[in-house]
């Protein structure tokens, strides 16, 4: 595993982290970073993502909030 070998700087224990936790960190910081990389590389590429929940949120609200649900479609 990654955090017994130090290669993680999140502290994981034998319970692990929560998905809403994991998921809350990439869309709070990984995504939005990948998107002005891209901006960046291309001025001319319009890239509009709009109300990706924050880490706060998915904490407040759980991740299934967020999802659709597919009986729904």
């Amino acid at each position: 595993m990654a955090a017994e070998r130090g290669f993680v700087t999140v502290p994981y224990d034998e319970t692990g982290v929560p998905i809403a936790e994991r998921v809350g960190r990439h869309s709070s910081g990984g995504i939005q970073q990948i998107l002005n990389m891209l901006s960046m590389m291309d001025p001319g590429a319009i890239i509009s993502v709009q109300e990706v929940p924050k880490h706060r949120e998915l904490q407040e609200n759980g991740l299934g909030h967020y999802l659709l649900n597919p009986d729904q479609i």
